[in-house]
């Protein structure tokens, strides 16, 4: 919790900075952050979810997979003939396991690239309006450092933001698993 909080102390001090400059570009590069944050977080409960839907199948992949590679089990698959039978069971547990995560995982890289995009724009932007001012005289160089590098510190804390919000997600995911396997009914 402490990081959420340094984040936003950091990114407050930068949008004073900047919004000296001029007020739209804080507005710029936070709203341009802002669909990366909502695509981690989807990304990170979507994940959740896949782990969830896998574990079935990464089961039986990993028995199948242990009864082929044990010392043990593998007399026995060759004396009676199903090492065919055991790939043939390995390999269907691993389709499953591809037909549930090849999904998430391309919505994952759309929702990225398009983020990232919108990130790119959000930087460049203000970056490009920043040296014009430069160029017109309107802000010295000493400003245009200091701005330049209110404007990658911003950029940072948001691209931080994501990842600090997911791992307490991580933790409400499990923790909501958790609830409800303690109010199940016993067998």
């Amino acid at each position: 919790m402490t990081d959420i909080f340094g984040v936003v102390f950091v990114i407050t001090g930068m949008i004073i900075l900047l919004f000296q400059l001029n007020p739209i570009i804080p507005f710029i590069i936070i709203m341009s952050g802002v669909p990366d944050i909502f695509t981690q977080k989807k990304a990170h409960r979507l994940f959740f979810e896949g782990i969830k839907e896998t574990a079935e199948q990464e089961r039986k992949k990993d028995y199948y997979r242990s009864v082929l590679l044990t010392k043990d089990d593998v007399k026995e698959v060759k004396i009676y003939n199903l090492k065919n039978y055991f790939i043939n069971k390995y390999n269907e547990a691993l389709k499953g396991i591809f037909h549930i995560v090849l999904p998430i995982r391309k919505q994952q890289i759309k929702n990225s690239i398009f983020s990232g995009v919108i990130v790119s724009l959000g930087t460049i932007l203000p970056y490009l309006w920043t040296i014009h001012m430069a160029i017109q005289g309107t802000i010295s160089t000493g400003q245009l450092v200091m701005f330049m590098t209110a404007i990658v510190v911003i950029q940072q804390q948001i691209s931080r933001t994501p990842h600090t919000l997911a791992g307490h997600q991580d933790v409400m995911n499990s923790m909501e698993e958790f609830l409800k396997w303690i109010q199940m009914e016993p067998d």
